[in-house]
């Protein structure tokens, strides 16, 4: 778990737009899977 706020903490650092576009489109994913399952 700590590797993974790390890196979450250095891609908002870094400010870089790719990163967080990468990470949105993640969460979207993660979303979209919980909806599909709860419906």
């Amino acid at each position: 778990m700590l590797n993974s706020s790390q890196l979450l903490k250095d891609k908002y650092t870094k400010g870089s737009t790719q990163s967080f576009n990468d990470l949105k489109e993640v969460t979207l994913s993660m979303f979209h899977c919980l909806n599909a399952q709860t419906l």
